[in-house]
């Protein structure tokens, strides 16, 4: 599980290149530059992914707990994530995504029915899908809270005609509505664990045998 971050202080770009005490005073974190690189763990969002094709239960539960497609970073896991939410109640979620996919032209962006495949393996092949689904929430978590701090940094620098005190007030009521979103966590978390004790190898190899999944290597 990767550690929880403090988001609470807002820093200027200016501030970047002072000591953390001059800027969060010597009990908070020290300051870190706002980086390019989006947090992200593209194995969480494949465990994730393959528990959805490989259980019926796992995609409704993912609706009731608000998971959507813009929680997986990759563009080729979001086409995956947008039709399998689709597929609520489907007895065969894997099939019904990819008819969905190839429906759409979108199948071979998503990497092709065998990579559908290599995602369940690599699902079940996990000692257990209650850290993923953590982490790929907080990733998500972080990269709206990013957002928010690079918006009312450029506000800051450039407020044009929105007074400060607004803008303020507008990234204050968006974190608020950031955590609220994040309620459904503990939902999944606990689905995640269900889904664990439902795995069995008897259906491992019938997904083996039908459509022919090789192991090799998804990415």
């Amino acid at each position: 599980e990767i550690p929880k971050r403090d988001w609470s202080s807002d820093v200027c770009s200016s501030d970047l290149m002072k000591p953390s005490h001059a800027v969060n005073g010597p009990h908070l974190a020290p300051v870190v530059p706002i980086m390019d690189e989006a947090p992200k763990s593209l194995e969480a969002e494949r465990i994730v992914l393959g528990t959805m094709l490989a259980e019926k239960a796992a995609i409704a539960e993912a609706q009731r707990a608000g998971l959507t497609s813009t929680a997986f970073y990759m563009s080729r896991h979001r086409l995956i994530a947008e039709a399998l939410l689709e597929c609520r109640g489907s007895d065969a979620p894997m099939m019904d995504a990819a008819n969905k996919l190839e429906k759409r032209g979108r199948l071979l962006e998503a990497g092709g029915f065998e990579a559908l495949g290599l995602l369940v393996q690599e699902a079940r092949a996990a000692s257990n899908v209650a850290p993923a689904v953590r982490i790929l929430l907080e990733k998500k978590q972080q990269r709206d809270a990013l957002a928010l701090a690079r918006q009312l940094v450029a506000t800051a620098h450039n407020p044009g005609d929105v007074p400060m005190t607004e803008a303020l007030a507008q990234a204050a009521a968006s974190l608020q509505a950031l955590a609220r979103n994040t309620s459904g966590a503990v939902d999944l978390v606990t689905a995640a664990r269900r889904f664990e004790e439902a795995r069995s190898e008897e259906h491992t190899s019938e997904l083996q045998s039908r459509f022919g999944i090789s192991y090799a290597v998804f990415c």
